[in-house]
C-alpha cells in the first residue's frame, strides 16, 4: 500500500512541480535556456521527493499527526539552517558538519546556484564588470561541477533512502499488531 502512495504521490508531485515552477521560474525573470529550466525543474523535483521521504519517515514515527507535524519542522530546520543559504560553509560549527551534508535543501540549494550563475555576464551599467555569475559561485564555495554530482544524486538518494526506512518502519509496525 504505501508503495502505491509514493508512485500516485510522484506522479502529482511531478505534474504540480512542472506548473508550479513554469509560473514561478519565468516570473522571476531566471535564464531563458530551456536546458536551464528543465534542470531547475529537476531538482525541485528531486528536493520534492527527498522532502517527501523526510516527510513519511517523521509520520511514520509516530502515531499522533501533530508529533509528527513537530519532528519534521525538529528535522526541517536544521536543514535550511545549515543549507547554505542561511549559514555560510565556513560559520559551520565542526559538531553540525554531518547535519549539513544530509540537508536535502543545501543540495537543491547548490544545484539551483550553478544553474543560474554559471557562466552568468552581470550588467553593472556604464561600468566594467570584474565580478560575474562563476565568481559569486567560487565566492560561496560552490564548484561548477555540482550541477549533477553529487547534489541532484544525492537529493534522489536521500529519498529512496527515507523511503525504504519508512517501509520497513510501517511493515515492523504491521507485525506487532
Amino acid at each position: 500500500y504505501f508503495m502505491t502512495v509514493v508512485i500516485s504521490e510522484m506522479l502529482y508531485s511531478v505534474l504540480s512541480t512542472l506548473i508550479e515552477l513554469a509560473i514561478v521560474y519565468f516570473m522571476v525573470g531566471l535564464k531563458k535556456a530551456a536546458s536551464a529550466f528543465f534542470t531547475a525543474f529537476l531538482c525541485v523535483t528531486m528536493l520534492r521527493f527527498s522532502g517527501c521521504g523526510i516527510g513519511w519517515f517523521a509520520g511514520a514515527l509516530v502515531e499522533e499527526p501533530r508529533t509528527a507535524a513537530l519532528i519534521g519542522i525538529v528535522i526541517d530546520l536544521p536543514f535550511i539552517v545549515l543549507s547554505g543559504v542561511v549559514a555560510s560553509d565556513e560559520t559551520v560549527s565542526w559538531y553540525l558538519i554531518p547535519i549539513k551534508y544530509l540537508s536535502n535543501v543545501r543540495y537543491a540549494y547548490r544545484t539551483l546556484m550553478v544553474n543560474e550563475f554559471k557562466d552568468l555576464q552581470l550588467d553593472c551599467g556604464n561600468k566594467s564588470c570584474s565580478y560575474n555569475g562563476t565568481k559569486i559561485l567560487f565566492d560561496k564555495g560552490i564548484s561548477l561541477d555540482e550541477l549533477w554530482w553529487p547534489n541532484t544524486a544525492c537529493n534522489l538518494g536521500i529519498g529512496i533512502v527515507f523511503v525504504a526506512l519508512t517501509a520497513l518502519l510501517l511493515v515492523s509496525k504491521t507485525r506487532r499488531y
